[in-house]
């Protein structure tokens, strides 16, 4: 405690802060995420890898794959359109991903 007493008068001194009226001196700082335990950051960051991680999988098992399959068998157009919906439903999960990192940035 005694440091984080020194660093938070040290940039009051310097003007970095202005004076907490709270008695938090370090809500003031812009530091996204600062209330939050590295527990509940690193939650939300394995949440968002693993969505992500969904979302390639989509893409190269319902849309790649799909491509061969179809086009061997001749119907390009089933193709594309099976690559399409993969593509999109890839788009729409890496968005959800985006959100839950998003959340980082959420004091708590």
């Amino acid at each position: 405690m005694g440091g984080e007493r020194f660093a938070k008068d040290r940039l009051e001194e310097i003007g970095e802060i202005p004076q907490s009226t709270t008695g938090n001196a370090f809500s003031t700082l812009r530091c996204h995420g600062c209330g939050m335990k590295d527990s509940k950051r690193e939650m939300i960051k394995l949440s968002a890898n693993y969505i992500n991680g969904v979302a390639i999988s989509f893409l190269i098992v319902g849309g790649l794959s799909q491509l061969f399959v179809y086009a061997k068998d001749g119907d390009i157009w089933q193709a594309i359109k099976m690559m399409a919906v993969a593509l999109a439903s890839s788009l729409f999960l890496h968005s959800i991903g985006l959100y839950v990192i998003g959340l980082l940035d959420k004091d708590e």
